[in-house]
């Protein structure tokens, strides 16, 4: 690819970004699918466009985290600085910084400008700050104070147990400071893994997990209602296990 065609590429992709994607951040803010938002756009965007677009926005708003909740990783979140050169002329560097003890990235009210999570690791560019509402990360083990809760369908707890151990935390510190893992990323596509898994939910949370990008490795999903009922129907047919990270009171429940 020549110079000129590069650069060519780069300004149309910024006036499609200028054009919807701040349509797709605000529908998906809002709860909406890839699916539902790609149909109601006005503009000619293709679905993968919008299914990446949409997991951008879940993992710059830590809806998605990357890595395992309570680390420092974990809770990281990118933000846009400007910069000058010597002639005066600004421009914007992306770096990714601690989110701090109440969510909060640089500019003190939340907001971290537009980032690209992606579907692969975070790269780390700039200070990186000790999370102060969780401290290092602690481990998940029984150490440094977290509570580990253990819940089995062959030892006999039933689904409505496990969701009585998840809204211990929720009913602590909110949705937001609750996160669920999430392999789907793992499974071999070819083997019919996923397609079985997904039989056993109804056709409106079906249409959320496949319309976000999920990464080859194992996430963190806030434990929001909908992946709640998600979790408990899952559970429920012995499809899938994981673990709930509940943040503010320390506690993990493995399932």
């Amino acid at each position: 690819m020549n110079t000129r065609s590069f650069f060519q590429d780069a300004l149309a992709d910024f006036a499609q970004e200028a054009a919807w994607g701040g349509a797709v951040r605000h529908l998906a803010d809002l709860g909406y699918t890839a699916r539902q938002i790609a149909d109601k756009l006005d503009f000619p965007v293709s679905y993968e466009k919008v299914r990446r677009a949409v997991w951008e926005r879940l993992v710059d708003t830590e809806v998605i985290l990357l890595e395992e909740p309570g680390s420092v990783r974990g809770r990281m979140r990118s933000v846009f600085v400007r910069e000058y050169d010597r002639y005066g002329k600004a421009s914007f560097r992306q770096v990714w910084e601690d989110a701090g003890a109440g969510g909060k990235g640089r500019d003190g009210n939340g907001k971290s400008g537009h980032g690209r999570g992606g579907a692969g690791d975070l790269e780390q560019d700039g200070p990186i700050v000790a999370d102060k509402a969780l401290g290092q990360r602690q481990g998940s083990d029984g150490a440094g104070g977290w509570k580990e809760k253990q819940v089995s369908m062959e030892t006999g707890p039933s689904v409505e147990e496990l969701a009585r151990a998840l809204h211990r935390g929720i009913e602590a510190g909110g949705r937001e400071r609750a996160y669920v893992s999430c392999d789907f990323g793992l499974f071999d596509r070819t083997a019919g893994g996923y397609e079985k898994l997904l039989e056993a939910l109804d056709e409106r949370q079906r249409e959320y997990l496949t319309g976000l990008l999920w990464a080859g490795k194992r996430v963190y999903h806030r434990l929001d209602k909908r992946m709640e009922e998600i979790v408990l129907r899952l559970y429920g047919t012995g499809d899938y296990h994981g673990k709930c990270y509940l943040l503010d009171i320390r506690e993990t429940v493995t399932f």
